[in-house]
């Protein structure tokens, strides 16, 4: 026991003698490694899609979106999601979307996501797919998205929707709104509706 202790001591004291001898290559060493990854870091949050980017976008943009198309900030990182995904880009929540870019984007998925306003989704041109379930809105205006044939908005707080334009409809969810009436007169594809 009392080599395994002198050995250990030994050790100890060569480790330190050497950390004495290099200490001034060890902090620059150090501080290297620290700076390194800093900006690895900072890099990696301010150009990619992370939940510090879009709290970073939040900040800078005083909680609206980067493209003052949209009002609510939550719809415009979903929007931002969606191109990425469809896409296979990564671009950061404080990206302003061009027009373009935009219309590449044709299914949109976001659930409980805290969405307020859809405002913009005019510009999602080519939109096949809207789902926005469990989210927080009342107003919705989705007439000039005339390619969608997949739209669910269930467990919102709707009370009106005119789907006359969209005669594209093949599948509508609208249940857990507060929808009195809904003319559907003019939806002939359409093959499943619940508004229940």
């Amino acid at each position: 026991m009392k080599r395994v202790l002198n050995r250990i001591n030994s050790s100890s004291k060569k480790i330190l003698s050497i950390i004495n001898k290099h200490k001034k290559k060890l902090i620059i060493g150090l501080c290297a490694f620290i700076m390194l990854f800093i900006s690895s870091f900072l890099y990696i949050n301010l150009t990619n899609p992370t939940k510090i980017n879009r709290y970073i976008a939040h900040v800078i943009n005083k909680g609206n979106p980067a493209n003052n198309a949209f009002e609510d900030e939550n719809f415009y990182n979903a929007i931002v999601d969606a191109y990425n995904t469809q896409n296979k880009t990564s671009l950061p929540y404080t990206t302003n979307l061009t027009d373009e870019q935009l219309k590449k984007i044709t299914s949109l998925t976001a659930y409980r996501k805290k969405i307020f306003s859809i405002k913009g989704v005019e510009k999602i041109e080519k939109l096949t797919l809207l789902s926005l379930v469990d989210n927080k809105l009342i107003d919705v205006d989705i007439s000039n998205n005339l390619n969608l044939t997949s739209l669910d908005l269930s467990k919102n707080a709707i009370d009106y929707i005119n789907l006359s334009k969209n005669v594209k409809l093949e599948r509508v969810n609208l249940a857990s709104n507060y929808l009195e009436e809904l003319d559907i007169s003019s939806l002939n594809k359409l093959k499943i509706i619940n508004l229940t």
